[in-house]
This record gives C-alpha cells, sequence and structure tokens, in this order.
C-alpha cells in the first residue's frame, strides 16, 4: 500500500463537533484510503481559520510532502486545503513534481488537465474585477448599477458556439460600486470616464462576467445611459477560494 498523508481541519471548536467535523472528515479519508490501496501514516489535524497563509500544522505536512516523507496526501474536500490562493498554488506546485493529492469527498484526478480544471473551479467561489468605462458619466452609471442592484432579477443568454446559455446573472453579482475615474492616456481629457468594481460569484453552473454586467448597465430594468458605453479595460484583481465555514 502507498503511504499516504491525511489531512483533516475545521475553522473553530464548535465545528469540531457540528458539520463536518474532524472525526468524520477522518472517517471519510479513512474509507477512501482502503477502497484505494492507501495508507494513512500520519494525521495531521487543525483547529484553526486557513483563511490567511499561516496554518503550522499544514505548513508543516507540506514541508514533509516536499521532502517525499509520503506518497502524497488526502483530504475530505477542497475547501480543507484550499483556503488561499497561496496554498492552493503551493498544492499544485507538489501535484507538478508527481506528489498525489486526494479529496476523499470529491471525484477529482489532480493529474489531468481536466481534473486540474475542475479543482481550480471548485476552489475557486468568487472574483473581483475592475472595470473602465468610458462614453457615460458615473452618476449616470451609478444609477444604472443600482437598478441591476435593486432587481430581483437579471435573465441573460450567453451564446458559446453552438450553445445557448440562459442564467439569472444577479445572483451572481456579489458586489457592484462606481466610481468617477482620470481617462487614462489615448482618450481625451474632458470623456467622461468611470470605474466599475465588481465582485462575481463562482458556481459550477454560472460563473458571472463583467462584460455581463456592463451589458447589462444599458438594458432595462436599468435606465437609459443616453449614450454608447464602451469598456476600456478589464482587470481581474483577486479571485476569492471557499468561504472560511465548516
Amino acid at each position: 500500500m502507498k503511504p499516504f498523508f491525511g489531512y483533516i481541519r475545521v475553522s473553530t471548536v464548535k465545528q469540531g463537533t457540528k458539520g463536518v467535523s474532524l472525526q468524520e472528515q477522518r472517517d471519510s479519508i479513512v474509507r477512501y484510503a482502503s477502497r484505494n490501496g492507501l495508507e494513512i501514516i500520519s494525521w495531521f489535524e487543525e483547529r484553526e481559520t486557513a483563511a490567511k497563509q499561516g496554518r503550522p500544522t499544514f505548513n508543516k505536512m507540506m514541508k514533509l510532502l516536499r521532502q517525499e516523507k509520503a506518497r502524497g496526501v488526502v483530504l475530505h474536500k477542497i475547501d480543507r486545503g484550499a483556503r488561499n490562493l497561496k496554498d492552493w498554488a503551493d498544492m499544485a506546485a507538489l501535484i507538478d513534481v508527481g506528489i498525489e493529492v486526494h479529496f476523499a469527498n470529491e471525484s477529482l484526478d489532480m493529474h489531468t488537465r481536466g481534473g486540474r480544471l475542475s479543482a481550480d473551479i471548485q476552489a475557486v467561489v468568487a472574483a473581483d474585477y475592475r472595470v473602465l468605462l468610458a462614453g457615460v458619466p458615473a452618476p449616470v452609471v451609478r444609477l444604472a448599477a443600482e437598478s441591476i442592484l435593486a432587481a430581483s432579477t437579471l435573465p441573460r443568454v450567453r451564446h458559446r458556439e453552438k450553445k445557448t446559455q440562459s442564467f439569472d446573472l444577479r445572483p451572481l453579482i456579489l458586489a457592484l460600486t462606481v466610481s468617477a475615474a482620470v481617462p487614462p492616456a489615448g482618450v481625451a481629457p474632458d470623456a467622461p470616464t468611470t470605474l466599475l468594481r465588481v465582485r462575481l460569484r463562482h458556481r459550477p453552473d454560472a460563473v458571472g462576467r463583467p462584460e455581463d454586467v456592463v451589458a447589462a448597465l444599458g438594458e432595462p430594468p436599468a435606465p437609459p445611459l443616453g449614450g454608447e458605453i464602451r469598456v476600456l479595460g478589464i482587470v481581474r484583481e483577486q479571485l476569492l477560494l471557499a468561504g472560511d465555514s465548516a
């Protein structure tokens, strides 16, 4: 049997007895290991938040994996290990050098491109974007944004090659703010320029895109913009991984 580490974690002491407890995670990993011919030679248990880098137990386990003290690690689910982008990147780096990473409750082959992509999609729950717009004054864009946020639903249709996807944009918008901006180089100094900051949810069945939000600004229920809005640039500022819950 291949030697593996087992890693289990809860965010608070309360979560250690309710929800997905440490014992439930351990039992799930043991069953997975038994089915797949893996031997858990050491357990690494953590009772603290992992939203910020610096978990001592996780970091100790990662160091031992780099030293090839085990063939790999089994975690209960992605969110038990992937709580910040640095740790997620470090785990991916281990996979790249042959260390195996398994999730007991998720059927993902982390050594295939498709498996890695699926894991990335599941790990990331939201993204922050900065969108620079021109052509419409910020107060007008702000009124449109307020109308979008007040709406209960925003039906949209997305066309992909020969497929058409219908989805509701409203639940994908987690935050939306509007402010006036300085026109960048190449744009007339007196041109109305607006900075849009938006946080969009990532779900397995639908991913929010800033382009969809911009398109919604010029359509009902938003009031008429009174001009053509142009996108000068879109920057993804950060990705957010699974929230720090049980």
